[in-house]
C-alpha cells in the first residue's frame, strides 16, 4: 500500500510525497507532540466492553483513551502517518485497532491492569497505620478487634514515587510512556473515571517541582497539557497535578503507573 505524506522540513514543506506503507525502514524524526502525532479527534465513544469475572465492564462514559494513547505511540513509532479524520471512528479499521490496542493496555488477556487500577483507587492518598481500621468487614471485625498499628497501607504517593523516578528516565532517554492516572478514590468503585495517557517529554519548573508533558486524548491537537508533580519528604513521596492551559483547568493526580507497551504495525490510513 501507498499513502501520501507531506514533508515537514522547511524546504519540502507541504509538498505532497508517495511513500510504500507501512515503510520498509523507519527512524522516527523529531519528540512526539499531540499537534503532530496525536489523534484529531476527541476520545468520546459510545461502547461497552464486557471483560472476564471478576472484573467490571468497561462503560461507555470511558471511551478508548488507553487505546488512543497506546495506538499514537505505535504510529510515531512505525514511522506511519496518524489517521486525518477528524471524526471518533465509531467502526471500521481504526476503531477496531484502538479496541484492540484497548485491550492489550489494559493487559490483555489476563487484564492485570485493570488489577491495579482497582488496588490504586482503593488506597489512601499517603501511607497510613492500619491501627483501629478493621478490612475484614462489619460482622468479623468487631469480633477479632483492631488490626495492630504495626500494620500499614502503603499510599499512592509514595507507590508513585518510583513511577515517577522511572517515568522520568524513560523519557530522558528518548522513549515514551503509556501511563495510567489515578482521579477517583480511595473508596471509589467507579475505577473507569481514571484515566490513560501518553507522556512524551518533561520540563524542569523547579528542584523539586517536574512537569511531565502528555498527550491526553481528551484534548486532541494540545500541545500544552502536562502532569505536574511535586516531589516530597526528599522524593519518598510525589503530589500530581493535570493541568491544562488551554481551558486553564487542573485536574487533581492521585498518583500513576506505567502502563505495559508492545509496538505495533498500525494500519495504513488516509
Amino acid at each position: 500500500m501507498y499513502i501520501t505524506t507531506y514533508e515537514r522540513s522547511p524546504i519540502l514543506s507541504g509538498v505532497p510525497t508517495t511513500v510504500p506503507c507501512p515503510p520498509p525502514t523507519c527512524t522516527p524524526v523529531g519528540t512526539f507532540t499531540p499537534s503532530l502525532y496525536g489523534f484529531k479527534f476527541s476520545n468520546y465513544f459510545s461502547l461497552t466492553i464486557p471483560l472476564p469475572p471478576p472484573f467490571p465492564s468497561i462503560p461507555a462514559s470511558y471511551g478508548l483513551c488507553g487505546g488512543m494513547a497506546t495506538a499514537a505511540l505505535d504510529y510515531f513509532l512505525s514511522c506511519i502517518p496518524i489517521p486525518s479524520t477528524t471524526t471518533t471512528p465509531a467502526s471500521g479499521a481504526l476503531f477496531n485497532y484502538l479496541l484492540s490496542r484497548q485491550l492489550d493496555s489494559l493487559g490483555s488477556p489476563t487484564f492485570g491492569m485493570v488489577s491495579k487500577f482497582l488496588s490504586w483507587t482503593n488506597r489512601p492518598n499517603t501511607t497510613r497505620p492500619l491501627g483501629g481500621v478493621s478490612p475484614i468487614g462489619p460482622v468479623l471485625g468487631p469480633l477479632l478487634g483492631p488490626i495492630p498499628s504495626l500494620l500499614s497501607i502503603s499510599g499512592l504517593q509514595e507507590l508513585t514515587a518510583p513511577e515517577f523516578r522511572a517515568t522520568v528516565a524513560s523519557l530522558a532517554a528518548g522513549r515514551p510512556v503509556v501511563i495510567g492516572l489515578i482521579y477517583v478514590g480511595p473508596g471509589a468503585v467507579s475505577i473507569w473515571n481514571n484515566h490513560q495517557v501518553l507522556a512524551y517529554g518533561t520540563t524542569t519548573v523547579s528542584p523539586t517541582v517536574t512537569n511531565i508533558k502528555i498527550y491526553d486524548p481528551n484534548y486532541p491537537g494540545d500541545d500544552g497539557v502536562v502532569i505536574r508533580c511535586e516531589q516530597l519528604t526528599g522524593g519518598r513521596r510525589v503530589r500530581c497535578t493535570e493541568v491544562i492551559p488551554s481551558s486553564g483547568g487542573t485536574k487533581n493526580v492521585r498518583g500513576f503507573f506505567r502502563m505495559p507497551y508492545a509496538r505495533r504495525t498500525p494500519p495504513c490510513l488516509p
